[in-house]
């Protein structure tokens, strides 16, 4: 364990460097995101259920297939509030998708019948600072394509000229963190992480709500609480051990393949510049 301890500060170091020598390219960071790298910025906190629950709203909505493939040719700067509503009001909802993007858990009602039903995180606005939990790979990343058609929008109407939509990035991409990305991001906030203050949790021990709100702690940039929710990277891997199931030291990672939804598993984003397409 020391070991790895001794690693994780030393890419605090080393990435600590790059960050400050590295002149900002960017007006501003792309939303939600901290910057890791040149290309790289990273959620500053887990996905929570309101961003989950928008994501839901969009596609129940207007979002669909179609407006993703649309999206993919719309200009990058000078679309007008009027072009936002009626691309809206061109575009319907998926019912079919919205049903498979609704995370599932198995619920026990007052008969005590069991149901694998709609995750209750979903049902109610106190559980919005929560992560998203009880969610499938393959829910995960049809949200990042969503946020990445979402803030190609936000760009496209934020900016009137090219000159304008130069100040941000061009071409990008949300996705799941790939494992080196999650090292690479214990080590440049480490400082961060919130430690816990119990390191003999267990599931046995904890009411059926484990996770737990993330409170917004002034001076804070980077969220990651040991105590709450592990995280999905990509290629269906979860960065084990930094959870409320199963509470170890900072700095012993570990990782396995994602295989089902969880109760203890969340994930972020991070969003990464692409180079600019050829016109």
């Amino acid at each position: 364990m020391l070991k790895k301890i001794i690693y994780i500060v030393l890419l605090s170091l080393i990435f600590s460097w790059s960050l400050s020598s590295s002149r900002q390219k960017y007006k501003e960071n792309p939303p939600g995101t901290l910057r890791l790298g040149d290309s790289l910025f990273i959620d500053r906190m887990p996905i929570l259920t309101s961003n989950y629950i928008e994501f839901l709203k969009s596609v129940n909505s207007f979002y669909n297939e179609a407006l993703h493939d649309s999206i993919q040719k719309m200009p990058l700067f000078g679309i007008t509030d009027l072009d936002m509503i009626k691309l809206q009001q061109t575009f319907h909802g998926d019912s079919i998708e919205y049903i498979k993007m609704l995370t599932r858990t198995w619920m026990t009602y007052s008969n005590d019948e069991k149901k694998y039903d709609v995750d209750y995180h979903l049902n109610s606005s106190k559980y919005s600072n929560y992560p998203i939990v009880n969610i499938s790979f393959e829910q995960m990343k049809h949200f990042c394509r969503w946020r990445t058609d979402m803030v190609k929008l936000y760009y496209a109407t934020k900016c009137k000229t090219e000159k304008q939509r130069r100040k941000y990035p061009m071409n990008f991409v949300y996705r799941l963190v790939q494992r080196k990305e999650w090292e690479s991001t214990l080590g440049v906030f480490f400082y961060d992480i919130k430690k816990s203050k119990n390191s003999s949790i267990t599931k046995r021990d904890k009411p059926n709500n484990v996770i737990s709100a993330y409170n917004f702690e002034k001076g804070r940039k980077f969220y990651y609480d040991v105590d709450n929710a592990a995280e999905t990277l990509e290629n269906a891997v979860v960065a084990f051990n930094f959870n409320w199931i199963k509470t170890v030291g900072l700095g012993d990672i570990s990782y396995f393949k994602f295989d089902q939804p969880s109760d203890w598993v969340s994930f972020r984003c991070i969003c990464e510049i692409l180079p600019e397409k050829s016109k």
